[in-house]
This record gives C-alpha cells, sequence and structure tokens, in this order.
C-alpha cells in the first residue's frame, strides 16, 4: 500500500519574505515534529527544539534559490508521487507507506522519519540541480521501506560494542547503498548520473576496487581493537558517511553486483534477509 501525501507548510512558511527571527509556530508543524524524530533516531534522545529551530534558520544559504526551486515543485504532485512510488520495485511487495512527504529547509538535505520522509528545498545540492529532488524523493522513500521491515538499530547502543558497531556499520550499508541504487535507473533514463559523485561508480569502474578495499581496511580497523577509541570510531564513522560516503557507495556497488549477478528478487529479499546482502558484500564483491 502506497499513499504518502505531500506537506509543502513548513518550507513555504519558512521561506516567507525577510523573516526577521524564527517563527514559535514553525515548531508546532508536523513537520518540525519529523525532524526532531530523525534526531533520535540518529543517536540524539533529548534534541533541543529552539537550538534546532535556531539551526534550521542559519543554514539557508539562498532563499532566492530555494523560493525558485519550491516553484518548479510544489505545483507537480503527480511528479512528486511517481518519484516516490519508484522507491517500491526496490521494497518487498507487502510494504506499506502511508504518512507525509514534508518539504523544509535547513536541516540536511534529506532524511527519513518513519512514517515520514523530509526534504530539504533549501540544500545547495537541489538549487544547482533541480532535478534530482525526485531522485532523492525516492532514496528517502527507500529508506521508509526499509526500516518499515528492519527497524534502525540503536546508534548510542550499537557504539559500546565492536559488534555492534560492526553491526550498525553493515546495516547503514545496506540501507544507504540500496537507496542509492533504487535511483538509478531512472537517473540513467533520464541522463543524470552525473550530476550525483554517488553514482561515478556505475559509469567508472575504476573506483572499485578502491571503494572495495576502503570498506574492508576500515572495517578492519575497528576489529583489530578490542576496544576502539572515540576518535578511532569517529574516523571511522566519517569515512562511511560524510566522507567518502563508502556505506553508500560500497553498498550501492554491492547492490548492483548482486542484482546483476542474482536478480531484482534476491536484491530485495535481502532487505528480510540480511544475510544475502551481508554474504555477498564479503565473498563476491
Amino acid at each position: 500500500m502506497f499513499s504518502l501525501t505531500p506537506d509543502w507548510n513548513f518550507a513555504r512558511r519558512i521561506l516567507e519574505p525577510d523573516p526577521d527571527s524564527p517563527h514559535a509556530d514553525l515548531s508546532e508543524l508536523p513537520a518540525f515534529a519529523a525532524l526532531i524524530r530523525h534526531q533520535q533516531l540518529s543517536g540524539n534522545p533529548h534534541p533541543d527544539g529552539d537550538a534546532l529551530l535556531k539551526s534550521i534558520f542559519r543554514n539557508i544559504p539562498d532563499r532566492n534559490g530555494a523560493r525558485l526551486l519550491m516553484s518548479e515543485w510544489e505545483d507537480r504532485d503527480s511528479d512528486i508521487i511517481e518519484y516516490s512510488r519508484e522507491a517500491l520495485r526496490y521494497l518487498p511487495a507487502e510494504t506499506r507507506l502511508s504518512g507525509k512527504i514534508f518539504f523544509m529547509a535547513g536541516y540536511d538535505i534529506g532524511i527519513v522519519a518513519p512514517p515520514d520522509i523530509a526534504i530539504n528545498i533549501a540544500h545547495q545540492h537541489f538549487i544547482k540541480y533541480p532535478d534530482d529532488l525526485g531522485y532523492y524523493l525516492t532514496h528517502e522513500v527507500h529508506h521508509l521501506g526499509f526500516l518499515s521491515h528492519r527497524p534502525m538499530p540503536s546508534i548510542r547502543q550499537s557504539m559500546s560494542t565492536v559488534q555492534g558497531l560492526l553491526d550498525l556499520i553493515f546495516f547503514m550499508t545496506q540501507m544507504e547503498g540500496m537507496a542509492v541504487h533504487a535511483a538509478y535507473n531512472r537517473r540513467k533514463t533520464e541522463g543524470h548520473l552525473k550530476d550525483d559523485d554517488d553514482y561515478g561508480l556505475y559509469y567508472d569502474s575504476s573506483e572499485h576496487s578502491h571503494i572495495r578495499t576502503r570498506f574492508r581496511e576500515i572495517c578492519d580497523s575497528i576489529t583489530d581493537k578490542e576496544s576502539p577509541s572515540d576518535g578511532e570510531i569517529s574516523t571511522a564513522l566519517n569515512a562511511m558517511s560524510s566522507g567518502e560516503r563508502l556505506w553508500y557507495r560500497y553498498g550501492a556497488l554491492v547492490s548492483a553486483k548482486l542484482e546483476n549477478e542474482l536478480g531484482l528478487d534476491a536484491l530485495v529479499a535481502s532487505i528480510n534477509e540480511p544475510g544475502i546482502f551481508m554474504e555477498y558484500a564479503q565473498i563476491q564483491v
């Protein structure tokens, strides 16, 4: 079942011309509640709503660009739903999605906060590449479906043991990699692979060996320590996420090879049977 619906209230109100200060009533919108849930999902159990709202207002560098992007997309509900539904091809048939697609500004690029997702209409990447907003809808909706079958591990608890940290890395590698891959076919068809660096591996195989090697090096650097320091954990997670983006790129590489060699059904089945993905990642890629 798919019944996600767009909600532009947060984006429209935060992008009002020349706001003097954060609008207190923004914190009462359902979109803001989704951002709070995302903070909690990301390991911050008690987020400060006021601080978050102030941070959001500081992170809108190009209001005019954001308004132009919003004007391009806000009357395209059918396209928004179509891009969102693209994720269903890479999700189990029984997946049920019935939340909101919130458009907001000043927070990340796109987030999942079950039962909803949120897209940052003010992000510089979308202002530069407006069509990419559609592919990020596919990406985040895939996360939503993935998490409906396998809930996110507790990040705080995962950090307490080496095995917990490795389990978190493998979980995120599959979740992020499959979401990248879910948007690949449409990106390729519409000629937008080169608009996002995560898709370089699809047209330049010279990076494959480096991505595989670095992923294993990072995992080994954790496995070899009885108790990694906070600094070592931070270095590893940075390489996986915002730095080298290894769990996006290695995960996409595994997803592509798994689909090509075992078929789409096997890749989709790996959501509920992660051993398929993990074994393939460690042995055949």
